[in-house]
């Protein structure tokens, strides 16, 4: 259990180090992975689930530099961060934005506001 907002944000940051922070889908205007806080969930009193989503835009969803196998490398990197990141899904979205090809996928990291 990771300790703190700060904690989980620079966790889930150095996962996906080539991720542009944002703070609104409306400013994707090329493709890259971008990543935004979501919020948090009060699990119990002392535990709280801090939701990220990180957005791949692209040109394609399966063709060369594809969204896809973008998806398909960050499902990976959760597997393999030391860091307690829960992929929690994945899916299409529009930020009306469209010639872009956009895939979200939601993360959670539960941190322990006590210690």
């Amino acid at each position: 259990v990771t300790v703190g907002y700060v904690e989980a944000f620079r966790a889930v940051e150095s996962t996906f180090r080539e991720a542009v922070v944002l703070a609104n889908g409306k400013e994707i205007n090329q493709s890259g992975t971008y990543l935004f806080f979501e919020g948090s969930v009060a699990k119990n009193p002392i535990e709280d689930e801090v939701s990220f989503t990180l957005v791949v835009a692209a040109n394609t969803f399966v063709g060369e530099n594809g969204a896809m196998s973008e998806v398909d490398k960050y499902r990976k990197r959760v597997l393999e961060t030391p860091f307690d990141i829960k992929f929690k899904r994945c899916r299409g979205v529009s930020f009306e934005n469209g010639s872009l090809y956009l895939v979200a996928i939601e993360l959670a990291i539960t941190i322990n506001v006590k210690d």
